[in-house]
């Protein structure tokens, strides 16, 4: 009996739908904090610009204090292959 309600589980389960990243113009809120002091908020984004890293086009991203990402600090990159993993 077991087996026959893991067999109709199997058959109607369903996958998460697939949501590309955003490529520019994205922004996200990061809190920093252990719990001991008042926490650090900033916004980590995406603006419209890329750079080559070994050939690998990645968008830029961004650490700003304000939520327009002036003045952000560049701090990585990510990229999105043909597979659907972001690096």
């Amino acid at each position: 009996m077991s087996f026959i309600l893991l067999a109709l589980g199997i058959t109607n389960a369903n996958a998460q739908k697939y949501v590309p990243f955003p490529t520019a113009n994205a922004t996200w809120t990061q809190r920093h904090g252990n719990g001991e002091a008042d926490p650090s908020f900033y916004v980590v984004g995406l603006k419209t610009d890329d750079t080559v890293i070994t050939g690998i086009t990645y968008h830029k991203i961004y650490r700003s204090d304000h939520a327009t990402l002036d003045g952000g600090t560049f701090i990585g990159g990510l990229r999105e292959d043909g597979a659907k993993h972001i690096y």
